[in-house]
């Protein structure tokens, strides 16, 4: 029996230590309510997190973000019945997956700081710490708002206004339709004997109508647009005299004999091919050249549709311009200045290849690479970012809607993310599957819609977009592939 009184006060005991600690964090930020971040502030300056924001940075400064015990309006966006959450953070806390900025910055010597986040239907909006009473440091999507309050007093448009602003959004986005070519990649795997298995490639359409999945298909091969028509492109494995060739073959789809053939018949040692990226006009590789393949590719290489199996790809001065130029090579001695010596013995720091970039995905976007040579090739090379993303020539579509850290911060780990032009679906990538899910009023719902089971090894190496009538005419090149999931129009 003293057991048993024992164990009810002790479970009391917790139960009020919660009841205790949940009331004073409530109290805390209620304080933080009523004296501290409620009211009207001012945007200051604007730090990008996000390239593609930066031209509208200058249209952001001297506006107004307003905060409500339960509503917000940050520039345009208005969210009512908001809630926000009080965490106490530590100076590893990232502020920016893509730029890599941890909020130590801001500590100013603190163990702790207290990060509120900006909470509409279980989704975080933003998130904000004040430095001051009346200094605000404000995390939206992909800025980093420095803010100064400028009122006590908030009020916000009336209802009939809201409504007639949500009446119109509805009005135009009444009929979505969308699809894209997804391109999917196998890397090669080592076998027992030391051997190498060939690179597989396939590509996926996915569309919706007003949210609704249709057919999903599959097919071999990458199926890619361009202006003269939808094209294909595919790898063959070419081996004689002991010696093997990658060679691209690439034309109209279904015109077999439009495939073009440049590839040299002198069979002298082994090139190896893997692709990175496909856009419209041009594709980017990595590639091995030698007689000793360790599955090591070196070579960067951003290649011509038009002139596909040439030998080596783009000089720098082709694919930047001088300003362009002079951060790649910025970034390329940073990258060497913070090496070690024993990194630097095995590279040549001293020179660099002109053709050596390419394009890859990372952190959600189509971003431009560089590779520092090994002495060995038989070796990788070292791999470095360049603060460059590419231009309309090589992507016509490379836009996050919503931010890297606001989905991680949602879905947790993930591969991926592609974001419909319209923002009106995200693609996102796990080990396993490719999860769809509805994006309402630029917030991502996060149960999926539909996941589409992929292999574990493949890699997106191209997002091709398309809505309205084009939606019909992609789909066409697919109808006698393989339905990966039934229609669900």
């Amino acid at each position: 029996m003293m057991k048993v009184k024992r164990y009810i006060i002790i479970l009391i005991t917790i139960f009020i230590s919660m009841f205790i600690s949940c009331k004073s964090v409530n109290k805390k930020l209620e304080k933080m309510n009523s004296f501290k971040f409620i009211g009207v502030w001012k945007i200051n300056s604007v730090e990008v997190f996000d390239e593609d924001e930066a031209d509208y940075t200058d249209n952001m400064l001297n506006k107004e973000i307003k905060i409500g015990s339960n509503e917000i309006k940050i520039l345009d966006n208005n969210k009512k019945q908001v809630r926000y959450k009080l965490k106490a953070v530590k100076s590893d806390y990232m502020l920016s997956y893509e730029k890599n900025v941890s909020i130590s910055k801001y500590m100013n010597g603190k163990e702790f700081i207290d990060l509120i986040s900006v909470i509409d239907n279980n989704q975080v909006v933003g998130e904000f710490f004040l430095n001051s009473d009346t200094e605000m440091t404000f995390i939206y999507h992909g800025y980093l708002l420095n803010l100064t309050k400028i009122s006590e007093n908030v009020s916000f448009r009336s209802d009939e206004e809201e409504k007639d602003i949500n009446s119109e959004i509805k009005y135009d986005d009444f009929d979505t339709l969308e699809g894209v070519m997804l391109g999917l990649k196998t890397p090669r795997e080592e076998l027992d004997d030391m051997s190498y298995t060939e690179e597989s490639y396939r590509t996926l359409w996915i569309s919706h109508h007003n949210y609704r999945l249709g057919y999903v298909y599959a097919k071999e091969n990458i199926i890619f647009p361009r202006l003269s028509g939808i094209w294909s492109l595919r790898v063959k494995e070419n081996s004689k005299d002991g010696f093997i060739i990658d060679e691209f073959k690439v034309g109209v789809y279904g015109e077999v004999s439009s495939e073009k053939n440049e590839i040299s018949n002198n069979f002298v040692t082994n090139i190896y091919k893997s692709i990175l990226f496909v856009g419209n006009d041009y594709i980017a590789i990595q590639k091995y050249v030698g007689d000793n393949f360790q599955g090591n590719y070196p070579i960067y290489e951003i290649i011509p549709v038009s002139n596909i199996n040439i030998d080596s790809g783009l000089q720098v001065n082709e694919i930047f311009n001088e300003k362009e130029k002079e951060k790649y090579l910025n970034e390329l001695k940073n990258k060497i200045d913070s090496l070690s010596d024993e990194e630097k013995e095995r590279l040549n720091v001293g020179t660099y290849d002109e053709s050596n970039v390419a394009i890859k995905r990372e952190l959600g976007k189509w971003r431009f690479i560089g590779k520092i040579l090994p002495k060995n090739m038989n070796e990788d090379g070292e791999e470095f970012n360049i603060g460059i993303l590419p231009e309309k020539r090589f992507i016509n579509y490379n836009t996050m809607y919503i931010s890297w850290k606001d989905l991680k911060s949602e879905l947790g780990l993930f591969k991926d993310a592609f974001i419909s032009p319209l923002g009106k679906i995200a693609l996102i990538q796990f080990d396993k599957y490719i999860s769809i899910y509805k994006i309402e009023n630029g917030m991502l719902i996060t149960e999926p819609i539909e996941m589409i089971p992929i292999d574990e090894n493949e890699e997106v190496i191209m997002a091709e977009w398309c809505d309205g009538s084009y939606v019909e005419q992609w789909e066409k090149v697919f109808l006698d592939g393989d339905v990966i999931l039934d229609d669900n129009y």
